[in-house]
């Protein structure tokens, strides 16, 4: 059973059973650049080693535990659809998404959004930090 239906079924009294799950996953762009700063963390501690192989190869396990850590995170955000209302959030470990009855969604006031910041640079709000209705991050692909 996937992560995300672990999630879902602690709202099944409230919301019903899964129909679909959409999930947001950081890009290969994303996924390169954290590889390549894990490349980069990695090689600089081997300017100036430890006196031990240990002590050399600690830091990049480290660093790749971190960076792991970073990309789990980013690849969390899901949007499960359920009978009766919708889970919106990460399913990262911790963190709880929120539980949306249909009731409370006044019909016609949310739109998916495919490429999120396409969307952004149409409308003139490109470089905008904070957007409360939107998700436009270097690493998501959707809105």
């Amino acid at each position: 059973m996937s992560t995300a239906m672990r999630k879902a079924r602690r709202h099944r009294e409230e919301l019903g059973e899964v129909i679909e799950v959409f999930a947001d996953r950081p890009g290969p762009k994303t996924v390169t650049g954290i590889v390549l700063g894990w490349v980069l963390f990695t090689g600089l501690t081997f300017i100036n080693p430890g006196e031990t192989p240990l002590l050399a190869v600690a830091p990049g396990i480290i660093f790749a535990v971190m960076l792991g850590l970073i990309l789990l995170y980013l690849s969390g955000e899901r949007l499960i659809v359920c009978e009766r209302g919708m889970l919106v959030g990460s399913i990262a470990p911790g963190i709880r998404p929120y539980a949306i009855p249909y009731q409370q969604i006044t019909p016609g006031s949310i739109a998916g959004v495919a490429g999120a910041n396409r969307y952004l640079k149409e409308v003139g709000l490109q470089g905008q930090l904070a957007q409360s209705t939107l998700r436009a991050s270097w690493w998501t692909k959707n809105g």
